[in-house]
């Protein structure tokens, strides 16, 4: 019996991650489809574009492209309206625009910022901290 692989198709608002598509490849022309979220602050501030402007432009990278979106509120659980796609070629593969651990964690502790929970003095200590949670999630292959 073979073994099937599945990879997640990700796609993300404002650089972060909001869910997956369930579905063999990423989406290409506009309709409604299924998709798994992540708890996160990709989908909470997607959700909250939504609910303030009806709609929230999100994006997926395949290879060299990557892909930008409209995304609508399709009233049904799990499923969302994709329109107006927009492929913007890129100059690099994916696999090359990896952050640094100290770059991703100052993205963590900005957006912590923004949300109150850390305080403006102690941004230098949160992004070591998270910096090096990061590396050790690196190793344990969990990132």
């Amino acid at each position: 019996m073979p073994y099937l692989t599945y990879r997640k198709l990700d796609f993300l608002f404002e650089g972060f991650a909001v869910g997956y598509f369930e579905m063999s490849n990423f989406p290409e022309k506009e309709g409604c489809y299924c998709y798994s979220f992540y708890t996160g602050l990709g989908f909470y501030k997607m959700q909250q574009q939504l609910q303030k402007f009806g709609n929230a432009r999100c994006y997926y990278d395949n290879r060299d492209k990557r892909i930008f979106f409209t995304v609508e509120n399709s009233h049904n659980y799990g499923t969302l309206k994709l329109s107006n796609f927009e492929i913007v070629q890129r100059d690099w593969p994916c696999y090359d625009n990896k952050l640094t651990s100290k770059n991703l964690a100052a993205l963590i502790v900005d957006e912590l910022i923004d949300a109150n929970i850390i305080n403006k003095n102690d941004v230098q200590k949160a992004i070591l901290i998270t910096a090096e949670e990061i590396d050790v999630r690196k190793c344990l292959g969990d990132y």
